[in-house]
């Protein structure tokens, strides 16, 4: 079982208007949150484990309607509301999906009854779906009515492409309390289902009670076939410890069990050791003895035993994190917390590349926060889902809101590449610098640095558009412009006219850098442009120029050499000879504008 939707408000630091501009994400079987610390990654995790604690207590009770809902004891009860507004309501849409790989639920709805299962008309819908994937999805709210979590499921749909029968949902609240209705209608099929569209308030309440504990039932049967298990959440603190150690008890039992425990604890046992050892020849044991009554984990390579205290905290977390996911057995959701704590960079990858095998070998689906470029660039690589997570302002309220921008479109993924920009530059900076060419971008950056105005430091990246008339079309482009940064402009003095019409309502008019003198070159020291003109002009043995006028570098040295392929050359030797104090002042300016407005 997978979720692939979810919409939530005023839940967490999620605010009333919602996760974004549509309130939905749709996820796929690896999704990665990125954003920075405080932004609310955690949060979208949490809001994900709400799930299982609806279905839980709706099938413990019974009932769809106002059902208590447990908390998580370590988190206040008022914090589950956004800026801890109790009188709010939480409102939620989840979407799931069941597979054929789900084998015991599968096994569930394929031995139901076929077509007058009255008693339980959420398998008899999910039967009748033809093939798989087979969705349902829960619709609701969530209050606060006397110091008690209080939720109440108002819509339940399972999408159905069988001709006979309705692709409306089971019941559906919003559309003016209609309700599919279960009826003795047609001689050959005497179950089927009919909507009716004018229900009013008494009627709707006599329909709901009647279906409410049949899909109470439903619920408490997913639970039953493991539903309640289908969430593993992995937090960022995670250790093992060498002795006594829950998960050291388990992977020691699961060695002394049946001969399926012993196979798993072997595979469990061969995939750590490929990951931290494969560069090592020779086989890999985990030996449990005994210390103070509980076992103990030692790791043997060949001849040679050492406890895990020999080892440091990259081998220990990786130990704990792939023993807890492949523990907890097939298809899960399996939420992850910044897995790349106290990890070399080339175990990052490795371990990316195991979750995916894992992934596909057990079912899982995986949601995971970092901040490792490592972790953003290798899960686009096999197109997994990355989302970008925001801290905002939220209106008047004082509180900060929580937004998530989906950055897996393949146009996403083709802008990028036109950029030569990987997805972590563009995900973790605080800003975005376009200018016209590759020469402009490397000279600009090494003048930040000559001036203590760093862009590296500030976060602050640089985009080479390849011509003037590229830079609209990048700070419009969905990807830059459902970020949360700062964009600029830096063009030619030529190109003003057309960049500022393009960029109207795009970026702030002062956020577009004219260069007053024309191009950069005209900004260079004059002694390197004078130097190159002369070599240009002896080479091609034409006259030595006496002088190159401010705002006609880029036309005189395009006549001396006949082609723009002094450019690069210039620019080098501009980068190794340029000293700060030769840096014009108009520069310096722009440079601290900008950096002024993302700091």
């Amino acid at each position: 079982m997978k979720i692939r939707q979810m919409s939530i408000r005023n839940c967490l630091s999620i605010g009333s208007d919602g996760l974004n501009d549509h309130n939905s994400l749709k996820f796929g079987d690896s999704n990665l949150l990125i954003g920075a610390n405080g932004s609310g990654k955690s949060n979208i995790l949490k809001a994900l484990t709400l799930l299982s604690r609806l279905f839980g207590q709706a099938a413990g009770q019974n009932k769809l309607d106002h059902f208590n809902i447990a908390i998580d004891p370590l988190t206040a009860f008022d914090e589950w509301f956004f800026s801890r507004d109790t009188n709010q309501v939480i409102s939620f849409y989840y979407e799931i999906s069941i597979d054929e790989t789900d084998t015991v639920l599968a096994q569930m709805i394929n031995n139901s009854p076929d077509s007058d299962n009255i008693e339980n008309p959420a398998l008899m819908m999910l039967k009748l779906k033809t093939g798989y994937p087979k969705l349902i999805g829960i619709k609701g709210t969530i209050k606060n009515p006397g110091g008690n979590l209080e939720a109440t499921i108002d819509s339940v749909s399972i999408p159905n492409n069988h001709t006979n029968f309705s692709h409306h949902p089971l019941f559906d609240r919003e559309k003016m309390m209609s309700l599919v209705l279960v009826e003795v209608a047609h001689p050959r099929r005497r179950m089927v289902w009919k909507i009716d569209e004018h229900l009013d308030a008494e009627g709707w309440q006599t329909a709901y009670s009647k279906l409410s504990p049949l899909i109470a039932r439903f619920f408490k049967q997913l639970i039953e076939a493991g539903f309640n298990n289908m969430l593993v959440h992995i937090p960022d603190t995670r250790t093992i410890l060498p002795a006594g150690d829950e998960l050291v008890e388990s992977l020691a039992k699961l060695r002394d069990g049946s001969t399926a425990s012993i196979a798993i604890h072997d595979q469990l046992v061969q995939r750590i050791g490929n990951l931290l050892f494969h560069h090592q020849t020779g086989n890999i044991r985990f030996v449990y003895p005994t210390v103070s009554s509980k076992p103990a984990l030692n790791i043997q390579l060949d001849q040679l035993q050492l406890p895990l205290s020999a080892y440091g905290a990259g081998v220990r977390e990786i130990i704990a994190l792939v023993s807890k996911i492949l523990l907890h057995g097939k298809n899960k959701v399996v939420l992850i917390e910044e897995p790349e704590t106290h990890l070399h960079p080339g175990l990052q990858r490795e371990l990316l590349g195991l979750l995916k095998e894992l992934g596909s070998i057990l079912g899982n689906q995986y949601f995971i926060t970092t901040h490792s470029s490592l972790f953003v660039d290798g899960l686009e690589k096999i197109k997994g889902n990355i989302f970008h997570v925001l801290s905002i302002p939220h209106g008047e309220n004082p509180c900060e809101c929580t937004r998530v921008l989906p950055v897996d479109s393949s146009n996403t993924r083709t802008l990028l590449i036109d950029l030569g920009v990987k997805p972590s530059d563009l995900l973790f900076a605080n800003g975005v610098v376009v200018v016209e060419g590759p020469t402009d971008e490397a000279v600009l950056v090494d003048w930040t640095e000559k001036v203590n105005l760093s862009f590296e430091d500030a976060r602050l990246l640089t985009i080479d558009a390849e011509g003037a008339g590229n830079i609209p079309k990048y700070l419009r482009s969905d990807i830059i412009q459902q970020t949360n940064f700062q964009m600029f402009a830096l063009c030619d003095k030529n190109a003003e006219d057309e960049i500022r019409r393009k960029l109207i309502d795009v970026i702030p008019e002062e956020n577009i850098l004219v260069l007053s003198k024309g191009d950069l070159e005209d900004y260079y020291p004059r002694e390197i442009v004078m130097e190159l003109a002369r070599d240009l002009a002896t080479k091609r043995k034409l006259p030595n120029p006496e002088e190159i006028k401010v705002g006609e570098t880029v036309n005189r040295l395009t006549e001396l050499k006949g082609n723009d392929q002094w450019k690069k050359p210039l620019a080098k030797k501009v980068i190794e000879q340029t000293e700060p104090s030769q840096i014009p002042e108009e520069i310096i300016d722009f440079l601290g504008r900008i950096l002024g407005a993302v700091r």
